[in-house]
């Protein structure tokens, strides 16, 4: 299955995004590195990842728990909101 995400800076002017996809069995690490590459970032700035989502798939639940428990780096420059659009 893939995801497909809308990422957008937050508090940009204009609007800054971009829609990327990812394999369903991605970790948080390997969607850390399709966004590096989709804003053409250098990975030079710390990093986390905050789940504020109701989900109702146990499945997808178990995965997130379990991604979530990884340790992630702290967020210090850029913030980004990342919503889920779609999968299939």
């Amino acid at each position: 299955m893939i995801y497909q995400f809308k990422i957008t800076l937050m508090h940009a002017e204009p609007p800054i995004w971009r829609t990327v996809q990812i394999d369903s069995r991605a970790s948080f690490e390997e969607l850390h590195e399709v966004i590096q590459i989709a804003f053409q970032w250098m990975d030079v700035h710390l990093h986390d990842f905050r789940i504020r989502v109701h989900v109702k798939n146990r499945d997808v639940y178990k995965k997130i728990m379990k991604e979530a428990a990884q340790p992630f780096r702290l967020s210090i420059c850029y913030k980004r909101a990342i919503c889920h659009r779609s999968y299939y």
